[in-house]
């Protein structure tokens, strides 16, 4: 290429350059190509190339460029295509009228200008008088609302625009020819397109320069148009009907018109109406309107609804109007004057309003002392007013302290234990908090609470409290109980709950072997233990178990080895302290059930009357009693309970043995 271009630069003929020119486009090489336009002498291609440079920086654009101006548009789409700019290419297919294929690069590649092509189509069949199709694509470029008017205009086609309004239906397009159709004076017609297109402020216009208020008045109370309402308010004001404009000001929600012209005219209902729904400054003028007219009852409403709480509360005094005074003090905002609190302290003190004082007393941030009132007079602390007691966060951390466990014990003293574990746990003392808690008896919460904390100390409390309840019979509660003792690492707790769980077992279901699996558990944990007296306590278990044992095994033998069984019981009973750790009663019962299986009848009498002499009967069997005193010709003159609470399941067992 730079050998041909050597050869011909002497050369004049514009052919030669126009067919280096075609080379350049094929080869890219864009240098060279404008060399050879500016030898051709193509001073609009070389302008546009330089003006095109800015708006398309990328050298395969500026090529296509010198393509266009060859004629070469296959290739000129390809550098468009290869440098992605699918808009020019786009611009290029409108150019030569190739609109199918525009619309189609539109569609897929140049969405951004698809309305545009759409557009641009539309102009050129409006063009060449295809109004129809024209239409269609102007409603794709969504244009068509100003686009078809004008259309059909230009070629005074008035019947044919307005079918095309009638079966489009665009309130746009109703209301302009609505509105030409009045510019003709055709005002049936356009009242009828004003009301297809849902302008009811032109039709209320339109009735009311025909002078036809009644309907303009219809139109306005059935569409409730604020701007139909509006108009008609203002046509009355400026006719002197004050009471109709001021409703209709009222129906377009202009409040502040109808309140400037119903205090003009002094139409008292009407003011305070407005002022109420009106903006604060309004209320403020409404409420001076009151006031200058000896009106205080609602010149106090309409300030205090305005937030001008210092003047209402003066003429609250003034006109001694105390039971709109104890409403509008529920609303004072922090911050209010000083004198104003501690004004309204003291009339609601002279009329022992005291829950009405304390709220200014906290207003006015004399905390403490609102507590000690509250305590002196009962008033009991609400939450909401907790919350207002309670200072901010940006008051130093000692004064803020202080002032909550204030607040917390106040609410202890009260009942309020919710209340008052909320301000211990804000003033940082969860252990106090959790006691408070516990009084409270919210088994959920304190549990809850415990988890949360997660402190040793209130672990043990919360265990503490849940072997209060009735564990016995809820496995959920029984294991929540270990898990706060174990979570606390103290297990000469969980040694004392296992000792808890023996004796349920032997008292509730005299289930010495269960006692027994208990107490070596509770042995292991006491074996854990740092207390000074583990050693000590863990000889005493230690020697419990052992007797239990024994105890067990003198059940387990009693069937096939009775001797054995009453050799065991024998022993046992001759123990001191064997009721630390299994009861005589329940030992002489076995022995009796061992007798009576045995069918050594006086043995059996013998201990039984023992028994009796001792008030231990609740330990044996109704029926083998009666049975055994029947077989003696002996008369029962005791009763035995019927279901002995100590009762023993393996008699049947024993004689079957035996």
């Amino acid at each position: 290429m730079d050998e041909a271009y050597k050869s011909v630069k002497l050369i004049q003929s514009g052919n030669v350059w126009e067919n280096m020119a075609a080379m350049c486009v094929k080869t890219q090489r864009l240098d060279v190509a404008k060399v050879c336009l500016a030898h051709r002498g193509s001073a609009a291609a070389m302008y546009a190339l330089r003006t095109f440079k800015t708006r398309c920086p990328e050298p395969e654009a500026q090529l296509a460029i010198v393509a266009i101006e060859l004629g070469m548009y296959d290739e000129a789409e390809k550098l468009y295509t290869a440098c992605q700019r699918y808009d020019l290419i786009n611009e290029l297919h409108q150019a030569r009228n190739d609109w199918k294929k525009a619309l189609q690069i539109a569609q897929q590649q140049d969405r951004i200008h698809l309305r545009t092509t759409h557009h641009r189509y539309g102009r050129y069949l409006e063009a060449v008088s295809d109004t129809a199709n024209a239409v269609e694509q102007y409603e794709r470029a969504d244009t068509f609302r100003v686009e078809a008017p004008r259309m059909f205009n230009q070629a005074e086609a008035w019947e044919d625009l307005e079918a095309y309004v009638d079966s489009n239906k665009d309130p746009t397009l109703l209301e302009w020819w609505a509105r030409y159709a009045e510019s003709k004076r055709a005002f049936e017609k356009s009242l009828e397109y004003y009301k297809k297109a849902g302008n009811f402020l032109s039709m209320v216009r339109v009735y009311t320069h025909l002078g036809k208020l009644q309907q303009a008045i219809d139109v306005a109370n059935e569409s409730e148009d604020p701007a139909a309402c509006y108009h008609l308010a203002h046509f009355y004001e400026n006719d002197g009907n004050v009471k109709e404009a001021v409703n209709f000001y009222a129906k377009a929600k202009c409040y502040n018109h109808g309140l400037r012209l119903a205090m003009e005219h002094e139409i008292e209902t009407e003011v305070f109406s407005m002022a109420m729904e009106s903006s604060g400054k309004f209320m403020n003028q409404a409420g001076k309107f009151f006031e200058d007219r000896e009106m205080p009852e609602k010149a106090v409403l309409l300030y205090h609804k305005a937030g001008n709480i210092a003047t209402a509360i003066n003429i609250c005094f003034q006109a001694q109007l105390f039971d709109t005074l104890g409403q509008i003090t529920d609303d004072l905002p922090k911050g209010t004057e000083k004198s104003i609190v501690n004004k309204c302290c003291d009339f609601f003190l002279s009329h022992r309003r005291y829950d009405k004082a304390v709220n200014m007393l906290v207003l006015g941030g004399d905390t403490l002392k609102a507590l000690e009132m509250c305590l002196e007079k009962k008033v009991t602390i609400t939450e909401d007013m907790s919350e207002r007691m309670t200072p901010d966060k940006d008051v130093d951390n000692e004064t803020r302290t202080k002032i909550l466990r204030e607040i917390a014990k106040v609410c202890k003293r009260q009942g309020s234990y919710h209340l008052a574990t909320k301000k211990y746990t804000q003033a940082k003392d969860k252990a106090k908090a959790m006691k408070v808690l516990l009084k409270s008896g919210d088994t959920e919460k304190i549990v809850f609470f415990a988890n949360m904390a997660k402190q040793k100390e209130l672990y043990i409390l919360a265990g503490n409290y849940l072997q209060s309840l009735d564990w016995r019979t809820q496995p959920e509660i029984m294991k929540q109980i270990m898990h706060f003792y174990t979570k606390a690492k103290a297990p000469e707790y969980l040694a004392t709950f296992y000792e808890s769980c023996a004796s349920v077992e032997i008292e509730e279901y005299n289930n010495y072997d269960k006692a027994v699996g208990a107490l070596k558990e509770s042995a292991k944990y006491l074996a854990k233990s740092t207390m000074p007296t583990r050693d000590s306590k863990l000889n005493t278990l230690k020697r419990k178990i052992q007797v239990m044992e024994d105890f067990v095994g003198a059940k387990k033998v009693a069937g096939s080895n009775p001797e054995e069984a009453i050799k065991l019981c024998t022993q046992l009973l001759e123990l001191r302290d064997i009721e630390d750790s299994v009861k005589r009663g329940d030992i002489n019962s076995l022995l009796v059930e061992i007798f009576y299986a045995a069918q050594q009848f006086q043995e059996a009498f013998a201990l039984v009357q023992k028994m009796k002499e001792q008030g231990n009967l609740e330990y044996l069997d109704k029926d083998m009693v009666v049975d055994l005193y029947r077989r003696l010709n002996q008369p029962l003159d005791f009763n035995v309970a019927d279901e002995p609470d100590h009762g023993h399941n393996d008699e049947d067992d024993i004689q079957d043995d035996v």
